[in-house]
C-alpha cells in the first residue's frame, strides 16, 4: 500500500465513544480502482469498511468487511473521519 494511502487510512476500533463504547471497524477512502468492482457510480462519495472486529457494535449492526459507508445521520460521508466524528458525538449516536 502507498504511503500516502496508508495515511488516509482510519483505524476506528479504537475510538471509544462517551458511554466507553467501542466501535469496531478500519476504514479507508474506496480506492479507484475498487469503485468498478462494489457497483459504485462515478462521483459517489463513501469510504470503505476494512476489517470490522468481532463482537464489535459494528458487527453487531451487519456491517462487514469490503462494505461501503455513504452516509451517517442522513449526513454524507467522504473520508474515515466523518465516521468517527459521528460515532464521538453522543447527540448524534444515540
Amino acid at each position: 500500500m502507498g504511503q500516502r494511502q496508508e495515511e488516509q487510512r482510519t483505524e476506528t476500533g479504537s475510538l471509544d465513544n462517551p458511554d466507553g463504547k467501542r466501535l469496531g471497524l478500519a476504514l479507508s477512502p474506496i480506492p479507484e480502482a475498487a469503485r468498478g468492482q462494489l457497483g459504485l457510480e462515478p462521483g459517489t462519495a463513501g469510504i470503505l469498511i476494512q476489517r470490522v472486529e468481532p463482537n464489535s457494535p459494528a458487527a453487531e449492526s451487519g456491517l462487514r468487511s469490503g462494505d461501503v459507508i455513504v452516509a451517517a445521520n442522513n449526513e454524507p460521508v467522504i473520508a474515515p473521519t466523518d465516521v468517527a466524528d459521528f460515532w464521538n458525538n453522543p447527540l448524534l449516536n444515540s
